[in-house]
């Protein structure tokens, strides 16, 4: 098993994503046991979480409050860094001019676990999805060379989000630090229904991006990947979250 993991990590990106997916699909419709093995190593595959060193700043990526602001504002506290940054959010049309922002939302967050107004900075690019924000995060390193970033977002996002911001910012300036989700993480995402949707539709977006943004041709995995699971009636998500 350590053999085939070390031949597995020296295979580029792209060849170790589409092995994942055809184990993915493999698992599907293996033994039970087989299955969870499968299931959990997806869950540990997709979160490549650092042990967190000092950094000129925390970047927190937009999308779940309920964990990424307030994993940021505990490096905060513990002196990883002197500044949290990060992207405005693109208006939505249905919101009225009465409700709060977004950007707003998070620094109310941050200020209430303490992190000092005069310590947030939030960046000028409107942004919708996670490449928006790498190109945000790329431009600030650029502004300020002599500074590296922290990048906190959920454990299950790490693995797209080092991807997506390796293709516009220099890595060796940026660490990637998990917040941990509550109910569920890489061992038994699938037994939540919660946890069931997130993992698997990351898997479905890091594909998604690398037809977008990287190798058009893995759209048939996708295709393949989704069609084998929308026929699978025996896998039941309500037995799943029955046995939690």
């Amino acid at each position: 098993m350590i053999r085939w993991i070390a031949a597995l990590r020296k295979l580029r990106t792209r060849t170790r994503l589409v092995i994942v997916v055809l184990a993915l699909i493999v698992a599907l419709l293996l033994t039970p046991i087989i299955r969870q093995s499968a299931f959990r190593h997806l869950g540990h595959w997709l979160d490549i979480g650092q042990s967190p060193r000092k950094a000129s700043a925390i970047m927190v990526l937009n999308g779940d409050r309920n964990t990424r602001p307030f994993a940021a504002a505990q490096l905060f506290r513990q002196g990883i860094a002197s500044r949290i940054i990060f992207a405005s959010e693109k208006p939505r049309d249905d919101v009225s001019s009465i409700q709060m922002r977004e950007e707003q939302r998070l620094s109310l967050i941050l200020v209430r676990c303490g992190v000092p107004q005069n310590a947030i900075e939030v960046l000028g690019k409107p942004c919708v999805s996670t490449f928006d924000e790498a190109e945000a995060a790329a431009q600030w390193l650029i502004d300020h060379p002599q500074d590296d970033l922290i990048v906190v977002t959920n454990n299950y996002h790490t693995r797209r989000t080092r991807w997506v911001f390796g293709r516009v910012a220099p890595l060796q300036r940026i660490q990637f630090v998990s917040a941990q989700t509550d109910g569920f993480g890489p061992d038994n995402w699938w037994l939540n229904l919660d946890g069931f949707a997130l993992y698997f539709g990351e898997c479905l977006k890091f594909l998604l991006y690398v037809v977008l943004y990287g190798w058009g041709w893995c759209v048939v995995v996708v295709g393949v990947a989704c069609a084998i699971a929308m026929r699978r009636p025996s896998f039941s998500l309500s037995a799943a979250t029955a046995k939690t």
